[in-house]
């Protein structure tokens, strides 16, 4: 077939991949980028759940810069979350999509989204666990399962994010 690029390969090998727009797929790779650079600098290569209460919460508590002045728009960002998993107090039909395992975090996650007015650092924390899960639902497949297709506004948001967390947390 000879060499081609990445993306006609996709389109090749994966029904709908093709069918993305430029920003849907720009979307999801610059995630995985953000997502990169976030894991090395801002938690220490070490990407699991758990770690997010250590190396994100605990640094910005620490140090006084949990709030939404420090992470643009966290409550926004986490607006967002709520709207698409808890709207109403409730979970929505996206919410098992995130694939939890049941567990502390799922548990934590589902409490911080049903809360009314949860704190900033339960806030941040729940929003990095969903972002999280973006993740490993992108790198281990399950996002493929429905062709990325409805996934342009998660990936913004949690792209945002990131973006915003990693300035709180490495820049000062």
């Amino acid at each position: 077939m000879g060499q081609i690029g990445p993306r006609k390969w996709l389109a090749i090998r994966q029904p709908g991949y093709g069918d993305l727009s430029p920003a849907e797929r720009r979307a999801a790779a610059d995630f995985s980028l953000v997502w990169g650079l976030f894991e090395l600098r801002a938690m220490e290569s070490m990407g699991r759940e758990g770690t997010f209460n250590i190396s994100c919460i605990r640094h910005l508590v620490d140090n006084g810069h949990v709030g939404i002045e420090s992470v643009h728009n966290l409550r926004g960002r986490f607006q967002y979350f709520q709207a698409r998993y808890y709207p109403d107090g409730q979970p929505s039909a996206h919410f098992p999509m995130l694939r939890f395992q049941p567990g502390p975090d799922a548990d934590f996650v589902a409490h911080t989204l049903a809360a009314p007015l949860p704190s900033d650092a339960d806030t941040l924390k729940a929003s990095l666990i969903i972002v999280y899960r973006y993740r490993n639902n992108l790198f281990h497949g399950n996002k493929w399962l429905y062709d990325l297709h409805d996934q342009h506004d998660n990936f913004h948001h949690a792209t945002a994010l990131l973006m915003d967390t990693y300035d709180a947390l490495v820049l000062p």
